[in-house]
């Protein structure tokens, strides 16, 4: 921002920091509103945000979403970007000083494992088109790039260990 000059020109308008946390907080709940099993974008920009402004606070209430969410129709990949998303604000949370607690880590590792197993489930449509899938050279065909995908945040999981 201080680079392309956008900084300066936010300074100009003199915001308060309350005007500030207002806007912050808004844009929170509109984030909320637009979750939903289909808007894949919905649910990592809201786990930016969470993550980006230490709003531990509203973890909880993205793993109850998110809940939510998955018993919904959805597909594989969008479960297994879920889980992934979960997971990462786990392990980014957690190492801020104003720290996931104890029932906040084993609640959101319980709710990416549940999404973990459904994504086993699930079967991909025939026509779907995984945006990842492009970049690996490999002769794994998709079905089988997200199983390994939702293997290895498997093995992450049991390697999480929660400290008193």
């Amino acid at each position: 921002m201080t680079r392309d000059g956008i900084i300066s020109t936010y300074k100009k308008f003199s915001v308060s920091k309350d005007q500030e946390q207002q806007w912050i907080n808004e844009m929170f709940e509109n984030g909320f509103l637009k979750v939903s099993s289909e808007d894949l974008h919905s649910v990592t920009s809201l786990g930016y945000l969470i993550q980006h402004h230490n709003k531990i606070d509203y973890f909880n209430r993205f793993i109850e979403k998110i809940e939510r969410e998955i018993d919904r129709n959805t597909n594989k990949y969008n479960l297994l970007r879920f889980a992934e998303t979960i997971f990462s604000l786990i392990e980014n949370l957690s190492r801020f000083e104003n720290k996931l607690n104890k029932e906040q880590i084993i609640n959101g590792i319980y709710t990416t494992s549940r999404i973990l197993k459904k994504a086993k489930e699930k079967a991909l449509p025939s026509d779907f088109k995984n945006p990842d899938f492009e970049l690996i050279d490999s002769n794994l065909t998709q079905e089988q790039y997200l199983n390994r995908k939702i293997n290895e945040l498997e093995y992450k999981i049991r390697l999480v260990k929660i400290l008193e």
